[in-house]
């Protein structure tokens, strides 16, 4: 009976350790050990929040006061870090990618100066992705006419009909194609 209370002390333990890191190595830990401020990076803490596009302050990295340090100095260096990885963020190649993955627009994370420019490239993406699905529902239309021609068993008015139908959208296809390659190349400038 106590080796059984023993191990389930020692494996409430291990687990009680194992949340305990874990909270620690949390971006939005709230408590940081005495010891632990004097480590802390903070432009490198604030350059991480601003390259993911943090905006408000209650999605930034909790800012913890040392007793033994300058909160002053900790709020200079996270927001100077901050500023930095917002500059990281704040990119036409982000702008496009977060566009395209259908991601919400973080254009209000950037700066003023940014934004505008950071909208533009968002939509961008937003339209290839919407352009890439749009040719993938022709690329199937198309396989399904090819099937459906092959077919012996359709008279041959329906078969002209289904191959007017497959040139038509494979005229869309390569339209559709290069308005891909104009909105890729757009994204790169």
């Amino acid at each position: 009976m106590r080796r059984s209370n023993l191990k389930k002390t020692l494996i409430f333990s291990i687990l009680a350790a194992e949340i305990g890191l874990s909270l620690l190595g949390c971006s939005h830990a709230s408590v940081v050990a005495k010891e632990g401020c004097q480590e802390l990076d903070w432009y490198e803490i604030g350059r991480r929040d601003g390259s993911r596009g943090l905006a408000t302050q209650n999605q930034r990295t909790v800012k913890v006061v040392c007793e033994d340090s300058d909160p002053s100095l900790n709020e200079a260096l996270y927001q100077n870090g901050f500023d930095s990885g917002v500059a990281q963020f704040c990119t036409a190649s982000i702008a496009f990618e977060q566009g395209r993955q259908h991601q919400p627009n973080a254009a209000s994370s950037c700066p003023l100066f940014f934004r505008e420019e950071f909208s533009k490239n968002y939509e961008r993406g937003a339209q290839f992705a919407n352009l890439q699905q749009t040719q993938k529902e022709i690329a199937r239309k198309i396989e399904n006419l090819d099937q459906i021609i092959k077919d012996n068993s359709i008279d041959q008015l329906r078969r002209e009909a289904l191959r007017l139908e497959k040139n038509q959208l494979e005229s869309q296809r390569r339209s559709l194609e290069a308005e891909l390659s104009q909105t890729s190349t757009a994204k790169q400038l």
